[in-house]
């Protein structure tokens, strides 16, 4: 359970640095990227820098990316550890 703690907060920092890179805060994008990395991670790729208006359509990639990042990860966490068939 430790493990994936660490491994949640390791990811978590792909985004706030994605993020910070664009003039946002750094620590709501690093504990935002812990809890969903998927979808956070996908917003920060698309969302504008600091101080520039939202572009027409982010949310809606943003949660497109999230769900193909999320499949992706699933399917390739199913590949490495299959289920146990009783």
């Amino acid at each position: 359970m430790l493990l994936v703690f660490v491994i949640s907060i390791l990811l978590g920092l792909i985004p706030a640095f994605i993020a910070r890179s664009k003039g946002h805060d750094f620590l709501v994008y690093w504990v935002t990227g812990s809890v969903v990395f998927a979808f956070t991670v996908a917003y920060t790729i698309f969302m504008p820098k600091a101080g520039e208006p939202d572009r027409p359509g982010t949310a809606l990639k943003s949660i497109a990316l999230g769900i193909l990042i999320f499949a992706a990860w699933f399917a390739v966490a199913r590949i490495i550890s299959p289920p146990i068939s009783l």
